[in-house]
């Protein structure tokens, strides 16, 4: 992949500087190097910050599509398994009717053969109670 404009740009002044800086060194001219020194680093700085800031634009756009693809893909997941698992509850929600017909039929029959069984039984008789008069003696006063 080629360098883009300003990287090639900053390498060029890098070059550049790094030749100015040997040339005030053996000149013994350090007020100099400083002063190309600082200008270096601002120019290269302000080429920095519109390289990142055109980058984060290009890059936020990257991730926003991004985030839009995954998202699509995950609805279209989601509704496949919301799908597949709303299908297996009909399934299983037949199945437990069927069961409950089956367990109400077992049930309705235990229940006609399960009728009491009346056994006879020998009435016992009921005794009256004689009762036995008293012989009641009346006494009768003599005037």
């Amino acid at each position: 992949m080629a360098p883009s404009k300003e990287i090639k740009s900053l390498l060029d002044s890098w070059q550049k500087l790094k030749k100015n800086l040997y040339k005030s060194v053996k000149k013994n001219k350090y007020e100099e190097v400083q002063k190309q020194v600082h200008k270096f680093l601002k120019d290269s700085q302000t080429n920095i910050n519109k390289k990142v800031d055109k980058d984060i634009g290009s890059i936020k756009k990257k991730f926003a599509k991004e985030k839009n693809n995954i998202e699509k893909i995950l609805d279209g997941a989601l509704k496949k398994e919301i799908k597949r698992v709303t299908k297996f509850i009909e399934m299983q929600k037949k199945e437990l009717d069927k069961l409950q017909k089956l367990i109400q039929k077992f049930s309705k029959k235990k229940k006609v053969t399960k009728k009491k069984k009346v056994t006879k039984t020998k009435k016992a008789t009921k005794k009256k109670k004689v009762t036995k008069k008293k012989k009641v003696t009346k006494k009768v006063a003599k005037k």
